[in-house]
């Protein structure tokens, strides 16, 4: 049977069973080995594992296999659970995924080896057993070796014990463990070492050895790190000393196992690679609606049919409106109503919960924890904040860049937040809202903030500015040189941040999606990134404006008013005219002065469109209000992307083509 016509299903359906494996992992770490937990990871695994198999993936299937036999010996013994175990599933559900993309960019497997990663999970449960039968090393340390830690524990001095398992394929233990020793040298004291090199030279068959150490509880897990990062070294377990002074036998080890630095690096290309994926199904949850997937691609060429019957429609009703016949009206006004209908259903086809967009950056920021030895708590708000499918899909690189800088360079290290009497655990907030025709996205967190000096010096040095005129800067001006290209403040380069490159290319992403970002600061207490952004890029509420025998559109989204203004509702400053608006004035833009050097600005009244963006506002000067409807956003095209004002074009009933005014580059 040909199964080739099965493949798309296949890989999205292993795209969401991965990501309800990963997001199932942070939850097992968060919240320890519950028998829930453990039982959805156990059916996501077993689904996947049946899915690959059926469709001949052997290597996907043989990983997905080991990894069902570790959940099940987690499940069987919880007691023994340790959170640091998830660090080996979590490496295993990265290996998976790089797996499905090979199979999504060639079909096949060819290559792949998961060698590795199946001896990691092996290890999870040989690392709980006890030793059965074999060499003395197998069946636990030596009465004299655990004479010398009640000894050491009785002093005062309680040691850390490490096991240390070699690889199979070590033929030079003796070595590996010299340089376990030297390693251990620079975190502490080696107190005591089972066997020593010359009798692990004499049992060169010995799969492993025992270190007591003195060093301090903070140091111990990058002691862990050191030594699993020696070649050869295939686990690196913490023995509990209340087992190993009560016991004659082998030790009952605890799982303590830690990633390699390169595990433990930024997101993998992998991961970064899913931007969208869908939200873990809580054990025991809500039965979800069924679903039908439908290809993106098959709904925006929908859209496309739906905007082209949206201008006819509009053409449609100004023949009625000009025409006597009342049955033409009738009708038009129910076609009328069934393409509004039709179109918030396409709308609604398009927006998606902005959940599917964050859940991918949970497993990031524990990442960057690690990474970075930063300590912070990651809370998502609004994660039913609805936004177009299309947007979201551009935004996944943008929140990366504002995150990672968020955890590296807003949150100071953890020692530092003590110093300043802060907790010792930062706060980095991801949260989503809609208001106004507009979706905000925001990144927060409580660090230091921005410190303004230290930017406009770095801006002076790369000649971005000039010193004496920078001084006299609002904070605004200084916050938006972050987005010059090339521009940072980090003192190194690392895989994080540095290069300078991040926040121009933010700015550049949420600009070419018809959005803007600001920075909001206060030192010491933090910074947000506020991005704004449309709800839908396709069809939007605009009014339709007239300068001259031109037409053109403002979206709705930011009129705020329409007024009529007399003489005595104009002041001028610095011989420039402000309407007096509520409690205060508002910038005037005559639109024919701006477009054409010739002046709306004659006889009073003023026909005024009273624009807002945030708490600024602006009133632009036109001819006449035409209209207010829903137009069709049409791109400019690559020849016409660099003209400024005028953020796309519409198609009106009449067959004439209208600009759509930008507001923010008015602003």
């Amino acid at each position: 049977m040909d199964i080739s016509q099965y493949l798309d299903s296949f890989l999205a359906e292993s795209e969401d069973n991965l990501a309800t494996l990963d997001d199932l992992c942070l939850a097992l770490e968060r919240d320890g080995a519950h028998d829930d937990t453990l039982a959805a990871m156990f059916r996501a695994a077993h689904t996947l594992k049946g899915m690959s198999a059926t469709m001949g993936f052997t290597a996907m299937a043989d990983l997905t296999h080991h990894m069902e036999d570790a959940l099940g010996y987690i499940r069987n013994h919880p007691s023994e659970f340790q959170p640091t175990v998830v660090d080996t599933l979590l490496a295993a559900i990265d290996a998976l995924t790089a797996n499905l993309d090979q199979i999504r960019d060639s079909g096949s497997e060819a290559g792949i080896d998961h060698g590795p990663i199946l001896e990691r999970l092996a290890a999870v449960i040989s690392g709980h057993e006890a030793g059965g039968g074999g060499s003395a090393a197998e069946a636990g340390p030596p009465k004299a070796f655990r004479d010398r830690v009640i000894e050491l524990v009785q002093s005062g001095r309680e040691p850390v014990v490490v096991e240390i398992a070699f690889a199979p394929q070590c033929t030079m233990k003796a070595v590996r463990l010299l340089m376990v020793e030297r390693t251990v040298e620079s975190f502490g004291e080696c107190a005591a070492v089972f066997p020593d090199v010359q009798a692990l030279e004499a049992d060169a068959d010995a799969p492993t050895a025992y270190v007591a150490v003195i060093v301090p509880d903070e140091d111990s897990n990058a002691l862990l790190t050191a030594i699993q990062e020696i070649s050869e070294i295939a686990a690196v377990n913490i023995v509990r000393l209340d087992s190993l002074l009560t016991s004659t036998n082998a030790p009952d080890v605890q799982q303590a196992r830690v990633e390699t630095a390169a595990a433990v690096a930024t997101p993998t290309p992998a991961e970064e690679a899913h931007a969208v994926r869908t939200a873990a199904p809580a054990p025991g949850g809500k039965v979800r609606d069924q679903t039908l997937r439908v290809a993106v691609s098959r709904i925006d060429e929908f859209m496309n049919v739906l905007s082209e019957l949206v201008i006819a429609k509009t053409r449609l009703e100004l023949l009625a409106q000009h025409g006597g016949d009342h049955a033409l009206r009738e009708v038009t006004e129910q076609i009328a109503r069934l393409t509004t209908s039709l179109q918030d259903g396409v709308m609604q086809m398009r927006m998606m919960p902005v959940e599917s967009l964050f859940q991918r950056f949970p497993r990031m920021m524990r990442d960057l924890q690690k990474t970075l030895g930063r300590e912070f708590e990651f809370v998502m708000t609004g994660l039913e904040t609805e936004m177009d499918r299309t947007v979201m899909d551009e935004m996944g690189e943008a929140l990366v860049h504002l995150l990672r800088n968020a955890a590296d360079h807003g949150l100071e290290p953890p020692e530092m937040r003590e110093q300043k009497g802060k907790p010792r655990k930062g706060t980095i907030r991801l949260s989503a809202y809609a208001s106004g025709g507009h979706v905000y996205l925001e990144v927060a967190d409580d660090g230091a903030g921005i410190d303004r000096d230290r930017v406009l010096g770095s801006a002076v040095r790369k000649g971005l500015v000039d010193e004496r005129t920078a001084s006299n800067w609002t904070d605004a001006q200084v916050y938006d040189l972050l987005f010059a290209s090339g521009f940072s403040t980090a003192e190194k380069v690392s895989d994080i941040s540095g290069r300078g490159v991040g926040l121009d290319a933010v700015r550049g992403k949420v600009e070419s999606l018809g959005g803007d970002i600001r920075v909001e600061s206060v030192p010491g207490q933090g910074t947000t990134f506020v991005i704004e952004l449309p709800l839908t890029l396709a069809i939007l509420p605009a009014m339709l404006v007239r300068l001259g025998n031109y037409v053109y559109a403002i979206p709705t989204g930011s009129v705020e008013e329409v007024a009529r203004l007399a003489a005595g509702d104009i002041d001028s400053i610095q011989e420039q005219p402000v309407y007096r608006y509520r409690d205060g004035v508002v910038p005037i833009v005559d639109l024919g002065d701006r477009f054409f050097d010739t002046p709306c600005r004659g006889e009073y009244p003023w026909n005024a469109v009273i624009c807002k963006e945030g708490k600024r506002r602006l009133v632009l000067i036109v001819d006449d209000i035409v209209d207010e409807l829903e137009i069709v956003n049409k791109p400019l095209g690559r020849y016409l992307e660099q003209v400024e004002m005028f953020s796309g074009a519409t198609i009106l009933g009449d067959g004439r083509v209208a600009l759509i005014i930008d507001v923010r580059q008015l602003f």
